[in-house]
């Protein structure tokens, strides 16, 4: 099998956070904006919208919330979004650690004034960053904490916003099956709901799995399905993932031009965004083409850039594969010094992800009540569709039946 489906999950994992998102949101309104109520709103659209076209602006919109003062409700909560941005913007950058941080304070003023869609969305942005530190203990612990507090507020989508999260921190933990059980719920809910850029990232990761499992007119339509979900969004991080996925198509289809040129378009979206996780997958995919091709320098450039901005951003999963990579890319060129270096580096980097990424019992056992509890209520409301839709064809049959008698008897 080709090396794309060895990418770890983590680097299909960049669209774990929060699916939901401002579609427009116009910097210009929101720095001539003086009222701090149109103001606070602004910050929740930014962070919305900024997390999937520009993360440097989700960190200038973030300081300008931050009031000189704390001291009145209105001052605490503008507080508290300027403050889930930078914490944002900082996952996704170059301090993960820094940005749990100011979530976490963020998180406690959304508790105190019981702005509970925001706690969860927050709740689900420390599973996603505890997931990209390894840490799939802590991660499944929030995503699950995102879901019951979701689960209680009117929002129609916070009680399952961390529900793909969790699958794919299962996968990652080696319960695949739960994974994927999961991750297909997230997909069925959110057509249903027509949130077609959540659609496109569990279609995306599906696909992965597929094709891991050599299913690969499965992986194809998947693929094929995020594509269509992903292209009617006006977001640039959704436009790189279709690219993305676009590529592995073209690949496993022997268009070798059009899979270059698709991952190098990927790329240039997602150097825009400035998000790193995508960025390095951009470059690991691009490593392996050139791998496969017989390109060993130019795949050492690409694999070595990719674990140098996994490195410097401390995501200590994302640097591990791409450090893998090296090494078979040192072996294939016949540089067994290399390759012991490497040997020693991926061997550190794998005892410290083994120390903080298992899910104990505790967690798992929480987490399968909760799934569970959502299986039984949808199989049982599956049941009364399938029994609704038996019920109206018996009718439909009966009702043709005799209309045929009819026919017959005034002929």
């Amino acid at each position: 099998m080709p090396l794309f489906f060895r990418i770890f999950l983590l680097l299909c994992f960049a669209q774990v956070f929060t699916y939901t998102s401002a579609q427009d949101f116009s910097y210009t309104q929101f720095a001539q904006e003086t009222s701090p109520q149109k103001r606070l709103r602004a910050g929740i659209d930014a962070w919305r919208y900024y997390n999937k076209n520009n993360i440097d602006s989700l960190k200038i919109v973030g300081l300008e919330l931050l009031p000189v003062k704390k001291d009145t409700k209105l001052n605490r909560q503008l507080y508290a979004v300027g403050t889930r941005n930078l914490g944002s913007y900082f996952v996704r950058t170059n301090d993960i650690k820094k940005g749990i941080g100011l979530l976490n304070e963020a998180k406690k003023e959304f508790a105190k004034q019981e702005l509970f869609v925001m706690l969860s969305e927050t709740e689900n942005e420390l599973g996603n960053a505890y997931f990209l530190l390894g840490n799939y203990h802590l991660a499944a612990e929030h995503f699950i904490v995102s879901m019951k507090i979701g689960q209680e507020t009117a929002d129609e989508t916070a009680g399952f916003n961390g529900m793909i999260g969790l699958g794919k921190a299962w996968c990652a933990s080696g319960d695949t099956l739960k994974g994927i059980r999961l991750v297909e719920q997230f997909l069925a809910k959110c057509l249903a709901l027509k949130k077609f850029e959540s659609a496109s990232d569990a279609c995306a990761f599906l696909g992965m799995i597929a094709g891991e499992q050599n299913q690969l007119e499965l992986m194809s339509a998947y693929y094929n399905r995020g594509v269509n979900y992903a292209n009617r969004s006006a977001l640039l991080a959704y436009k790189a993932n279709a690219l993305n996925n676009k590529a592995i198509d073209f690949y496993y289809h022997k268009q070798l031009d059009s899979t270059l040129a698709y991952f190098k378009r990927a790329l240039n979206i997602r150097l825009r965004v400035g998000t790193v996780n995508p960025i390095v997958e951009s470059h690991y995919n691009i490593a392996v083409f050139h791998l496969e091709k017989g390109d060993f320098v130019l795949a050492k450039e690409a694999a070595g850039k990719g674990e140098e901005i996994a490195r410097e951003a401390v995501i200590r999963s994302l640097q591990l594969d791409c450090l893998r990579l090296l090494q078979e890319i040192a072996i294939t060129m016949n540089n067994p010094e290399e390759s012991d270096k490497l040997a020693i580096e991926i061997t550190r980097v794998e005892s410290e992800l083994t120390e903080i990424g298992q899910i104990d019992d505790e967690i798992l056992e929480a987490a399968l009540s909760y799934d569970s509890n959502k299986m039984q209520v949808e199989s049982s409301n599956s049941m009364v569709w399938i029994g609704v839709a038996l019920a109206v064809l018996f009718a439909a049959v009966v009702v043709l039946f005799f209309r045929e008698q009819d026919e017959e008897r005034a002929q």
